[in-house]
């Protein structure tokens, strides 16, 4: 398969996706996927998810749900997601 045909992976580079509380805890999940995590990050999650109780974990999950209606994340964002918390 030619690199970047249609339906390829894209280009893979890993990461870590990092919950930081107002308390000084944090939370991580570590992903193959990083670059397209950073971009979900950047773009949504870090607006939409401050103020939220991260040790009340199904709110923010439920929040990110909700944005996936509109972006779509793909499904193991949304396990990153609830894995860091």
């Amino acid at each position: 398969m030619a690199s970047g045909a249609s339906g390829s992976a894209g280009p893979v580079g890993g990461g870590i996706l990092r919950i930081h509380t107002d308390g000084g805890l944090i939370g991580e999940a570590h992903t193959r996927r990083g670059l397209i995590v950073a971009d979900l990050v950047k773009r949504r999650i870090r607006e939409d998810l401050p103020g939220l109780d991260p040790l009340w974990r199904e709110l923010p999950w439920h929040h990110l749900w909700e944005i996936d209606r509109i972006e779509q994340f793909p499904i193991y964002a949304l396990g990153l997601m609830d894995t860091a918390l």
